[in-house]
């Protein structure tokens, strides 16, 4: 599991744990999962999506899929933490 937490000058827009988080990089989609590598990533306008769980066959109750549109920014991954940082965000499902 790792932490998520997306945020704008504002304001915390989510701290939340996920199986996995995938983000729009500029290069392409990225796939962040546990004990990820330290990285820096530039973001493009795109959405973020997080699975609670891995998707299989036994997947328990409670499993979500969640989605943020963002109009771009820097992620920071260490570890099992995904930081995100942005101007806009807005929660789509």
């Amino acid at each position: 599991m790792i932490i998520v937490d997306i945020v704008t000058p504002d304001h915390l827009v989510v701290s939340v744990g996920a199986y996995i988080c995938l983000l729009p990089g500029v290069c392409g989609v990225l796939g962040v999962l546990e004990k990820h590598e330290p990285m820096v990533i530039a973001l493009m306008a795109g959405e973020v999506v997080l699975h609670s769980s891995d998707g299989g066959h036994m997947a328990a109750q409670g499993e979500y899929t969640k989605k943020w549109r963002i109009d771009g920014g820097i992620a920071r991954t260490d570890g099992n933490i995904c930081a995100i940082s942005v101007l806009e965000c807005e929660e789509i499902c």
